[in-house]
């Protein structure tokens, strides 16, 4: 079976792993596409207190809890504008950004995410880490036969420099991992 959702507009209403499922733990995500065909559907995070947090079209965070069994095979998101508002910094986790997914420890295979992805976050720490990828920002497993296309930019034009009062954009000080279909991988 093949499921389609297509033109839903997300916000993190203040919770820390975003997408249409914000956590989903020990399940199998099969043959799910989503889609905005007129490109202009958002999946945001506004999230601002200073826990780590992750954002991803489909799952925020796929963990795949007890069993080895679980992974997320032919799932798809397209045409969707996926932006990270955050204020303040994710703190010592950090945040994980993905077309697809924002963190997975999951095995991946199959699948796509044609998105943009904008860092439209306004704050200055000099120790954060963020993980960008077209597929997802942190992978803790394998992938295979998966695409990704679109764009990862910065949406802030970084004023000052850190330390700075007028410091603006998370550029100046914050460590940006950014790939095309992982912006981490480790294990």
């Amino acid at each position: 079976n093949q499921y389609e959702i297509k033109n839903l507009n997300i916000k993190s209403g203040g919770r820390q792993c975003t997408g249409l499922f914000g956590i989903t733990m020990g399940a199998n995500l099969k043959n799910i596409i989503m889609y905005s065909p007129s490109g202009q559907n958002t999946i945001q995070n506004e999230l601002n207190d200073t826990r780590w947090y992750t954002l991803g079209g489909l799952v925020g965070f796929a963990a795949k809890g007890q069993s080895d069994k679980c992974s997320i095979a032919n799932c798809s998101v397209a045409g969707y504008q996926i932006i990270d508002n955050r204020k303040n910094s994710g703190g010592n986790g950090g945040a994980n950004i993905g077309g697809l997914l924002g963190a997975t420890n999951m095995r991946i295979s199959g699948c796509t995410a044609v998105t943009n992805i904008t860092l439209d976050s306004t704050y200055v720490v000099g120790w954060n880490n963020i993980r960008v990828g077209g597929i997802t920002g942190c992978l803790r497993n394998t992938m295979s036969e998966c695409y990704s296309g679109g764009s990862i930019s910065l949406g802030n034009e970084p004023k000052g420099k850190y330390g700075d009062n007028n410091s603006k954009g998370i550029a100046n000080a914050s460590n940006i991992w950014t790939g095309g279909l992982s912006g981490g991988v480790y294990m």
